[in-house]
């Protein structure tokens, strides 16, 4: 059985749209497999909106550096590990 996933990324047509959510799914080339955000924010303003692009930011660094050899648990640890040093700079 073949299954196909299809997946978006939205991005604003203009610097006066808001982004208050955002919905990303990435394939995982060499590991047959997906990375996905999901995230959504209660309050309309620039720190949610930095939040929002520091994550999607993030999830694709995370997708572009997972290689065949990589082990999942230890380059999720460093995915929350570079999340947690860029909120905490910002």
């Amino acid at each position: 059985m073949a299954i196909s996933l299809k997946a978006a990324e939205y991005c604003p047509h203009s610097p006066e749209e808001k982004i208050e959510g955002v919905c990303v799914l990435l394939p995982l080339h060499e590991r047959n497999g997906w990375v996905f955000l999901i995230a959504k924010t209660h309050k309309q303003n620039s720190d949610s909106e930095l939040l929002i692009q520091l994550l999607s930011d993030q999830i694709h660094r995370l997708a572009d550096s997972f290689g065949a050899e990589a082990n999942a648990q230890h380059r999720f640890e460093q995915f929350l590990g570079a999340l947690n040093e860029t909120l905490g700079s910002s």
